[in-house]
């Protein structure tokens, strides 16, 4: 999670004049998405390639911090954990198959709200298990393998919010649910970020779900952010020929089989891809709250 977040933090604190931390601590009610490209796309020997530029890039990269907590003593790192909190892609494989979903619920209370005793932390599994839509009674003696994959789901972003964090990650949360139940997750996501004062930063290659619950959006390809800014400004009028590249391939019922969007930048795919893959180091304004890295040609 820090090796992914540094990735795009360093370019971000550039462009805002803040750090990456500061972007999450003052954008509570904010979400960003950010889109990425397939990395099982590349051959063995471009992954390779990729993994050591990484590496190498890490070595000089900022940490992103909130509230001042970064390498400090236990208790420090102890309210970070806090107040960070993961919603993994897999909710088949994030719960621990040995354990009822109480279980899964009263870990992260015993360990970040000793204060609690057993009936408290009762209430608060009941009460979290409602948050997220799902009958207690029903569900808190049962196993993960007995849930659907959208209820396992649910009850990942669950146990996230039993710590009241104040960031969470969601990386890729709909990626591996039917297409029936993406729609509840959503929305409860949305519900979050509204009701909680979360900042989620969600990132995901759907630009259809990054458009239906982001404030702002970073388009990132090749291990560095293209364009970001406003989710209406980016994807309503892209700047960057490789968000524009995207936007192309997403199909659109309301326009017909010929009548495609950037033309141009799909007829140029290689060279697009090739071009936004060099380090682009120059950051251009091209609106409000809307930025690019143009390529170098």
């Amino acid at each position: 999670l820090q090796r992914r977040i540094k990735a795009f933090e360093d370019a971000w604190g550039k462009s805002s004049g803040a750090t990456g931390g500061a972007f999450l601590a003052e954008q509570r009610k904010a979400l960003a998405a950010l889109e990425k490209e397939e990395a099982e796309s590349l051959s063995p020997a471009d992954r390779e390639s990729l993994a050591k530029e990484r590496l190498s890039a890490a070595r000089t990269a900022k940490e992103i911090t909130l509230d001042s907590l970064g390498k400090a003593d236990t208790k420090a790192i102890k309210a970070y954990r806090s107040s960070v909190q993961m919603v993994f892609q897999d909710p088949f494989s994030s719960l621990n198959p040995t354990h009822t979903i109480r279980y899964h619920l009263e870990r992260p209370l015993r360990l970040h709200q000793p204060q609690l005793n057993a009936s408290q932390r009762k209430a608060t599994i009941e009460e979290l298990l409602a948050r997220v839509k799902l009958d207690p009674a029903l569900l808190m003696g049962k196993f993960p393998h007995e849930l659907s994959g959208g209820q396992r789901q649910r009850i990942s972003i669950a146990r996230a919010l039993a710590v009241n964090p104040e960031v969470i990650v969601a990386d890729e949360p709909t990626s591996m649910l039917d297409v029936s139940v993406r729609q509840g997750i959503l929305n409860l996501l949305n519900d979050m970020k509204a009701e909680l004062g979360l900042a989620l930063l969600y990132i995901t290659h759907d630009i259809a779900t990054a458009r239906y619950v982001a404030d702002d959006i970073m388009v990132m390809y090749a291990g560095q952010i293209v364009e970001w800014g406003s989710v209406d400004s980016v994807l309503g009028e892209p700047h960057h020929p490789y968000t524009r590249l995207l936007l192309a391939a997403v199909p659109d019922p309301d326009r017909r089989f010929n009548d495609t969007r950037f033309t141009d930048e799909l007829s140029q795919t290689d060279i697009i891809r090739r071009q936004a893959a060099l380090p682009q180091p120059e950051t251009v304004q091209v609106g409000n709250n809307h930025f690019i890295r143009p390529m170098i040609r």
